[in-house]
């Protein structure tokens, strides 16, 4: 498996263990904007593309998902909708282990659990070095539309009592 690292191990281990082996053909769609997704993915195989249309209905990719890495990540502990969609480019083999399997693992496995979180980590910044550059690039009117689109589903929190709007 290309993309493979020393961080992501053990999780590659995990998945092998205890993961479905699917594939998923070029154009297939994983995961749709809005769905609760019940899986957590590894990808072993081929790439992966996460968007969402911009305010004029164009495509927005914010990551393209290769071999090695995590997809569905941001909805192992949090609740809501997707908030784009996964699509393959191209044919891919993923591992796919039901987000409930992934909670277990990670109270019974501290290793495990440490090398997830890790690869999660690496991952979002990932992501928030891509939507940086997408400002950078000329394509600020996309990012600003689609944190506009987040806002309004997500609304406010809260942290350390202050109220911060996404």
């Amino acid at each position: 498996m290309s993309g493979k690292t020393c961080e992501n191990d053990k999780v590659y281990s995990v998945f092998s263990a205890s993961a479905a082996d699917i594939t998923v053909p070029k154009g297939g769609c994983i995961i749709r904007e809005g769905e609760h997704p019940q899986y957590l993915y590894f990808i072993r195989q081929g790439e992966v593309q996460l968007s969402k249309p911009s305010a004029e209905e164009k495509v927005f990719t914010f990551e393209k998902k290769r071999p090695g890495q995590l997809l569905a990540a941001s909805h192992l502990f949090n609740p809501i909708p997707s908030l784009f969609q996964a699509d393959s480019i191209e044919d891919s083999r993923l591992l796919r282990l039901p987000i409930t399997d992934i909670e277990n693992l990670t109270a019974h496995d501290y290793e495990f659990a440490v090398a997830l979180f890790k690869q999660l980590n690496a991952e979002n910044g990932v992501l928030l070095s891509q939507c940086r550059d997408y400002i950078f690039c000329g394509s600020r009117q996309e990012v600003y539309a689609v944190l506009i689109r987040l806002a309004e589903k997500l609304g406010c929190y809260q942290c350390n009592h202050q109220t911060c709007k996404l």
